[in-house]
């Protein structure tokens, strides 16, 4: 999905190619943290759950939170199951917002810092049914 929506991360793990299993049904919730190790290159541990059900942690960086806010603006729509679907126009301005405000966060604090926002811009995310169910969030989270 991430390199289907133009991208390319450089030591980026964790994006289905397109075509990738379809989101299990259910409740998704997603945990941000710090990671336990002092891994500078990926220092927050991303955890997703559905219908109750943990699945292992995968490990991001700063910069794949933005990668991920600038793949959901790209075209105004997103994948659902492989399906394309209009983003509302309120969650476009929560992507558009925190995009600038991930931009100038950025250089504030230290890893242990950002993962409460972090964990609050996921938040955000995820009270909008097409993100909650939108193939690259998915990808995001499940894939390490």
């Amino acid at each position: 999905l991430f390199e289907e929506a133009g991208g390319s991360e450089r030591g980026s793990r964790g994006y289905s190619p397109a075509g990738g299993t379809p989101p299990p049904a259910g409740e998704l919730s997603v945990t941000v943290a710090a990671a336990a190790s002092e891994d500078a290159d990926e220092p927050y541990a991303v955890e997703g759950t559905f219908a109750g059900r943990a699945h292992p942690r995968c490990r991001r960086r700063f910069s794949s939170f933005e990668t991920l806010l600038q793949h959901l603006a790209a075209s105004g729509s997103i994948l659902v199951c492989s399906t394309a679907v209009r983003l509302t126009p309120a969650a476009q301005a929560c992507i558009e917002g925190w995009s600038s405000r991930l931009g100038y966060e950025h250089a504030a604090a230290g890893a242990a810092g950002h993962a409460p926002l972090l964990q609050q811009l996921v938040d955000d995310l995820l009270q909008f049914q097409e993100l909650r169910d939108s193939d690259l969030l998915h990808a995001f989270v499940f894939d390490d």
